[in-house]
């Protein structure tokens, strides 16, 4: 499961938030560390995410909060976002690609990469 807890804008081109994410993991502890995200409206870059690692204990079921930075992408249009807002439909529009190293607590990991997400399926799930 996953909460929006809170989202502030910091200064005209930034923004933090935090999440709370429910996981069950029935594996043993991993650490999630390098954890990239970026936005993307109508595939042009928008945002760029960013989380300190996490590390989810493993055999548990248990709520996490997550603190994440955002940074609006300089060559970004902002008023082009505003403008489609008035369009229900508009999140139709915006995707969200996640790049991660996941490891267990012996060292033994890899690269996950999860690209093209619709947001607007994350925030049905909310």
């Amino acid at each position: 499961s996953c909460e929006l807890k809170s989202l502030s804008p910091t200064g005209f081109s930034g923004m933090e938030a935090v999440l709370e994410l429910g996981i069950d993991n029935p594996a043993p502890e991993i650490h999630l560390s390098d954890i990239v995200g970026e936005a993307k409206f109508e595939g042009e870059k928008c945002l760029t995410l960013t989380t300190p690692d996490i590390v989810i204990e493993g055999k548990t079921e248990k709520k996490y909060t997550v603190a994440v930075t955002g940074r609006i992408e300089r060559s970004f249009d902002l008023l082009k976002v505003v403008a489609s807002l008035r369009n229900p439909d508009a999140l139709e529009s915006l995707t969200l690609d996640v790049d991660c190293h996941a490891a267990l607590s012996n060292g033994l990991g890899k690269k996950i990469a999860k690209k093209d997400i619709p947001v607007k399926d994350l925030i049905d799930k909310l």
